[in-house]
């Protein structure tokens, strides 16, 4: 559903399904790496940042997260 979001561009929706990806699988950098995409794509860079560092601490050799980042 959130990937679906993110190719639709409707931000809001994506966020809330990555969210809700979080809390079920809390270790995975791949969700939060789309949260700092997603948090980019509003105009949140701060929070973008903050996700992509939570994503790399997460999986050092996340390749999305340090081409977004």
């Amino acid at each position: 559903m959130a990937e679906a979001a993110i190719q639709a561009g409707n931000w809001r929706n994506a966020m809330h399904y990555l969210r809700k990806a979080e809390r079920e699988e809390p270790k995975n950098a791949s969700i939060y790496n789309w949260e700092g995409y997603v948090s980019r794509k509003q105009g949140n860079l701060d929070d973008a940042f903050r996700y992509y560092g939570t994503a790399l601490r997460l999986d050092p050799n996340h390749r999305g997260a340090h081409e977004y980042i």
